[in-house]
């Protein structure tokens, strides 16, 4: 049997199945960081204000915060800033 690893929503597309938006969501951490910018503090956060927040490995972190905007439940602005600066919002 083969498993996705992340769901396949995305804006634009006819729907997401439903077993692979749950796998996304049991993941660890997952829960945490949309309970952060839904309900603990809405609009944009940058990456270490979530690591802090939360104490997340950033490694972990990364990988769940891109599995979110993959998912197309969160937004990630870049900007062409010294230092890089990324917003992460939810969509």
């Amino acid at each position: 049997m083969d498993k996705k690893a992340d769901a396949t929503c995305a804006p634009g597309t006819a729907g997401c199945d439903i077993g692979d938006l749950f796998r996304l969501l049991g993941k660890v951490h997952v829960l945490d960081i949309l309970h952060l910018f839904i309900w603990e503090a809405p609009g944009p956060r940058r990456f270490v204000e979530i690591q802090q927040t939360l104490g997340i490995s950033p490694n972990t972190l990364s990988e769940r915060l891109k599995s979110l905007v993959e998912a197309g439940l969160l937004s990630r602005t870049s900007y062409n800033e010294i230092p890089p600066r990324v917003d992460y919002e939810v969509t």
